[in-house]
């Protein structure tokens, strides 16, 4: 197929993008039979985007690679300043290496306890855990241990960011304890064979969770899980769903009710 002819069909079929300036257009109209779908991302202080909602995946290029760069490059001498948590949605954290684990219920409404820990090692008690489990309390710290530094701790929490807002001790507790949970019941379904898909509200919030076998290996199989989904009784707060393709979390499809991906961050619809 000539190139010319592709180019068509893809931007028939996605969203049509170009530069205008440092601002990123979106078109989707012909993908939504809709002629005003047409949006336009412009990205904040240090240079990054928030396009569609978040529903699109990110994955880590060779800047020089970059046909256009928006912001300043850090020095290559530098050290890395965040990271993002692998399975808690759209959260940012520093690179020092806090994670929670040995994780237990403690009793219905009351949550999860766990340990917050420092390159591996205890350096604190977490109780009132709510990352996937009902809880009427925050996550809280109640105890620590000789290694516990406060500082480094509070850094820790001030630098964190979900949805490029600032979070709280108790949210990024629950951060980490999702992480954990998340990373458990993500081994548990591949090794059986399977995959997982959560649905996500706008907040980044997983309101369901399934684990799916087996785990779609073609595109007959992906519009079949589509279609179960969006048949499917869900929370009315989702929006998106997502599946996890053995690497990364992955768009799937936006619920019924969702029309085009959520909005989310610095953008403008086009007039």
């Amino acid at each position: 197929m000539p190139e010319r002819d592709l180019d068509r069909q893809t931007d028939e079929a996605y969203s049509r993008l170009w530069w205008d300036g440092d601002v990123i257009v979106a078109d989707s109209a012909a993908m939504h039979d809709d002629p005003e779908a047409v949006e336009r991302f412009e990205p904040d202080s240090q240079g990054r985007y928030v396009v569609m909602g978040r529903s699109w995946c990110w994955e880590v290029v060779d800047p020089y690679d970059c046909a256009r760069i928006v912001g300043e490059l850090p020095d290559p001498d530098a050290s890395q300043e965040w990271i993002l948590l692998t399975h808690a949605p759209y959260t940012r954290i520093g690179p020092q290496p806090y994670t929670i684990g040995g994780l237990v219920g403690t009793g219905p409404g009351e949550g999860l306890a766990g340990e917050l820990r420092y390159a591996g090692e205890p350096v604190a008690t977490v109780v009132g855990i709510g990352a996937l489990t009902p809880t009427a309390s925050a996550a809280r710290l109640t105890a620590t241990t000789g290694r516990f530094d406060a500082e480094r701790w509070h850094a820790f929490v001030t630098a964190a960011r979900r949805c490029g807002e600032p979070m709280t001790e108790a949210t990024v507790l629950d951060a980490l304890a999702e992480d954990t949970l998340l990373d458990v019941e993500v081994a548990e379904a591949v090794a059986a064979g399977g995959t997982l898909v959560r649905l996500l509200d706008h907040t980044g919030t997983i309101r369901d969770l399934q684990r799916i076998s087996p785990a779609p290996a073609n595109p007959d199989a992906f519009h079949a899980l589509q279609d179960r989904l969006l048949a499917t009784p869900q929370d009315p707060r989702g929006v998106a769903w997502q599946y996890w393709n053995g690497h990364v979390w992955r768009h799937l499809t936006n619920t019924a009710d969702a029309g085009q991906p959520p909005t989310s961050g610095k953008t403008t619809a086009a007039a």
